[in-house]
């Protein structure tokens, strides 16, 4: 009789510790990477392809005598096509920059004594602090169970406002409960007590958890920020480890005028507080408006990017702002009709926006054109933005279907204990990914499971490796090196796979040796 229970596939899907997503969140690979470096492989729900193509620098030039540079990329890769819409925003010196209202909301639950985040946060702050100009205004809100001002909103005048936000930075504890809204509710206030609409006004919420008070929900906290967006004052997240709710942060960043980003060490915090805090906080353009009009032998697959409305051969694009310095892409998946004519335009693009000094800028009925290259090098894509897109465009699937393989493999260890308990027999039997219908009676299935477990982990070794090997043919031919986090990611999710290929082989052999 076979007695023992296969209980070691549990780690390989995060999505079984991790709380269920509303939608898909905002994870790129610095978020991929803390959780594969933890032996997890990321939940599906959680991988978003715009996020792996919005993490790009796609080094776009900076505009020249405007807020914001639009660039359009479009080319032919056998019958598909992907036109790539890249935006650079103005450049401001910070001493330049409007005068900043701002309120740091912060995550002083308990879990923030984990990988001593707390620590992150105060060694930022002191790299923060001494940035701010004696105009700008700076509040501290500490939130647990509840919230608490700990610096009310301060003007900088001189170092002694300065010394004492530093004291009070210090004098935050991790500990108690995750009440998001309570925190963000409390910066509000103190942004509102000193509004002045040619101030940068604006929250900034630094989270490593979930809320988890039952006295407001997420769609609470949403409908807060995007309340709050409508008289001006803005949001922006800093998700922070592998528990954050980085489905809310997103949308709180989406509904509030802000940004959002992830951070999983305590270099990239301060880096992002030292040099890269005018990306998250300073807008340079707003209200921006895009239009692609395809041409009717086009047809849209799939677009990336932003907000969009899709009307027959029309696909608008919204996006509420675009910060100093920042970048923006949207992409496009095409399928191109045979008789598609490649000396006309495959689109024509049209854009509005608003400067910071509220004058309207537009262009229309800009023609984009496929480059054009010889037939042999219609199968493969040579412009490297385009290259670089495209890959990430399959590696997020492919993420995303090693992530559901591995929940697959997870019900199929369940089914297996589950016929163990039976004796081998009442369980489902699956040949090579594919099920049949249930067994009842006597037949032994915990065989056949086993078999299709390993069948289904050597199947995401081998998929792994060709994207690695598919990936390192990209990145020989890119200049730089581009996708290093992501090998990394890749390495780990093999030998995630490769032990538990050893431990499943190892049972078995254990099962099938005779008990007495």
């Amino acid at each position: 009789m076979k007695r023992f229970l296969l209980i070691m596939l549990i780690a390989i899907s995060a999505s079984l510790v991790f709380a269920g997503g509303k939608k898909e969140s905002t994870t790129s690979s610095d978020r991929a990477m803390y959780l594969s470096n933890q032996g997890y492989i990321t939940p599906a729900n959680e991988i978003e392809i715009d996020a792996y193509l919005s993490q790009v620098d796609y080094d776009y030039p900076l505009p020249e005598n405007a807020s914001v540079n639009f660039i359009l990329d479009a080319e032919q890769k056998g019958e598909l096509a992907y036109l790539q819409l890249g935006m650079k925003a103005q450049k401001t010196a910070f001493k330049d920059l409007p005068k900043f209202n701002l309120a740091f909301v912060i995550d002083c639950s308990g879990s923030m004594s984990s990988a001593n985040k707390m620590d992150w946060v105060k060694d930022s702050f002191e790299i923060f602090i001494e940035n701010v100009r004696s105009t700008d205004y700076v509040s501290l809100i500490a939130f647990s169970n509840d919230a608490a001002v700990y610096f009310p909103a301060t003007q900088m005048k001189t170092y002694v406002e300065k010394q004492q936000f530093k004291n009070k930075v210090q004098s935050m504890r991790a500990n108690g409960g995750t009440n998001i809204y309570a925190g963000l509710a409390t910066g509000y206030q103190e942004v509102i007590a000193n509004y002045d609409p040619t101030y940068n006004n604006r929250v900034i919420l630094l989270t490593d958890g979930e809320h988890n008070d039952n006295r407001k929900t997420t769609e609470d906290i949403v409908n807060l920020a995007k309340q709050y967006n409508k008289l001006d004052i803005n949001v922006s997240c800093i998700a922070l480890g592998t528990s954050a709710d980085v489905n809310l942060m997103t949308d709180i960043a989406e509904e509030g005028g802000g940004s959002s980003r992830f951070i999983s060490n305590h270099e990239k915090m301060v880096e992002t507080f030292s040099t890269e805090l005018d990306r998250l906080l300073v807008p340079a353009a707003r209200d921006m408006k895009m239009n692609l009009k395809l041409a009717d032998s086009v047809t849209l697959l799939e677009t990336w990017g932003y907000k969009n409305v899709i009307d027959g051969q029309s696909v608008s694009y919204e996006l509420d702002t675009i910060h100093n310095g920042d970048y923006e892409t949207i992409v496009t998946e095409l399928l191109l009709s045979g008789d598609f004519d490649k000396s006309k335009p495959i689109a024509w693009f049209s854009y509005s926006y608003k400067t910071m000094e509220n004058a309207e800028k537009s262009g229309s009925a800009i023609p984009v054109y496929l480059v054009q290259k010889s037939a042999d090098q219609s199968a493969t894509i040579t412009g490297e933005r385009i290259m670089q897109s495209e890959a990430y465009i399959r590696y997020a699937r492919l993420l995303i279907d090693i992530a559901r393989r591995s929940d697959n493999i997870a019900e199929l260890q369940r089914q297996y204990n589950d016929a163990i308990r039976n004796n081998g027999t009442n369980a489902t039997v699956y040949t090579n990914g594919e099920p049949v219908l249930p067994v009842l009676g006597n037949v032994d299935t915990s065989d056949t499971i086993m078999d299709e477990i390993i069948y289904q982990l050597n199947t995401c070794i081998k998929l792994i490796e060709n994207m690695y090997a598919d990936l390192l043919r990209i990145d020989e031919a890119i200049p730089g090196s581009q996708f290093n986090k992501d090998f990394q990611i890749l390495d780990n999710y093999k030998a995630t796979f490769e032990r538990n290929l050893a431990n499943c082989t190892d049972f078995r052999n254990r099962q099938n040796t005779p008990q007495y």
